[in-house]
């Protein structure tokens, strides 16, 4: 059989815009990309159990391998060669994967004819953000997508960095910056406009420098009672005066609209949807220019305020030093807006993706 010439997502799951990984990367830039080379995957609807379907969905998901396990070893998931036929992965010469674990599931059945391509998502070497006693196995199967994977893909060469040591030169590397849907709609909370607030979204882990704005702050707030930092995400609830830990929220577009500045701390960046997102709503963002994210220096504004080294010494100052300028703050959140749609709004992404897939299709 002759393979089709286009390229393929493979993300056969149910995804969440607002999700994080190659879930929300999928969801906002890709399912709605119209291009006769191009597809994703639809959701499957051949697994007949609930159980298997969660499990599917789980399975997707960024750095996942105890669901993966039970995925590729219980006899009730023997249906994934149906997935594969059904979602017609056999029948194109390019399969795109966004995360090691569906590759994972659907590795036995690529054919030699067809050409793999993987953009990973993770800050780090993936198995790096499970616990120890998983991540030989985890290792195993990025290796193993590293070797089989023809054509690599990041949103920049700092951001591919990350993953040098894994690379090799017979791999074709193309950069695609990251871009991001503008939110469908945002709100806003009744803050108090006598206090400064800074938001951290995202995952509580030390590499994303979640450690170094708690300490940061805790320190800052010792000598400023009007500043407040509003965390959100999941994660063990925080007790701290000063700080408003409203977990996971369906409403961070609200959250980033509402508060003066945005922090994001992170000890090794990749490329973060929440920056982005943050542009496009027009907040000022105080960020570590670290990794994919050094780009951001080039684009350094009063709306984006740079620090090239994450520490809680430097973050304790700008705790201290930054206030809210209500004078000029509509300026400089339009002025973020400007470099979103010039730089990472949809139109400009998919342009990029266009010549993406022209490039290796022709």
């Amino acid at each position: 059989m002759k393979l089709a010439d286009k390229i393929l997502v493979v993300f056969p799951f149910d995804g969440k815009p607002n999700a994080g990984g190659p879930e929300g990367f999928i969801s906002q830039l890709l399912r709605s990309y119209q291009h006769p080379r191009f597809a994703v995957t639809p959701p499957t609807s051949v697994t007949p159990k609930a159980k298997w379907r969660r499990i599917l969905h789980r399975a997707g998901l960024l750095c996942s391998p105890r669901w993966t396990r039970l995925a590729l070893k219980d006899s009730g998931f023997a249906n994934k060669e149906a997935v594969f036929r059904q979602a017609e992965m056999d029948q194109v010469k390019y399969l795109w994967f966004m995360d090691h674990n569906v590759f994972g599931l659907y590795e036995p059945f690529i054919s030699d004819e067809q050409i793999v391509i993987y953009q990973p998502h993770c800050p780090e070497l993936p198995w790096r953000e499970v616990p120890e006693e998983q991540q030989a196995e985890m290792e195993t199967l990025v290796r193993r997508l590293m070797a089989r994977a023809q054509i690599l893909v990041f949103p920049n060469s700092v951001a591919g960095s990350i993953y040098a040591s894994i690379i090799e030169p017979r791999h074709q590397i193309h950069y695609i910056q990251s871009g991001v849907a503008y939110p469908d709609a945002v709100g806003h909370f009744p803050l108090d406009l006598t206090l400064t607030y800074f938001l951290y979204i995202g995952r509580r882990l030390p590499i994303k420098g979640f450690d170094l704005v708690i300490d940061a702050f805790r320190l800052a707030y010792e000598k400023r009672k009007d500043i407040r930092l509003v965390v959100c995400g999941g994660g063990d609830a925080i007790h701290i005066p000063g700080v408003i830990d409203v977990g996971f929220s369906t409403r961070i577009h609200d959250w980033i609209a509402s508060v003066d500045y945005v922090v994001n701390a992170n000890r090794q960046s990749y490329f973060d949807i929440s920056v982005m997102e943050t542009l496009a709503i027009g907040t000022p963002i105080i960020m570590t220019a670290t990794y994919g994210h050094e780009v951001f220096q080039e684009w350094a504004s009063p709306g984006i305020h740079c620090l090239k080294t994450a520490s809680v010494a430097d973050l304790s100052t700008v705790f201290l030093e930054t206030s809210s300028d209500k004078s000029s703050d509509a300026e400089v959140r339009a002025n973020n807006r400007e470099l979103y749609e010039r730089e990472f709004s949809l139109r400009r992404y998919h342009q990029r993706l266009e010549q993406f897939i022209n490039a290796v299709t022709s």
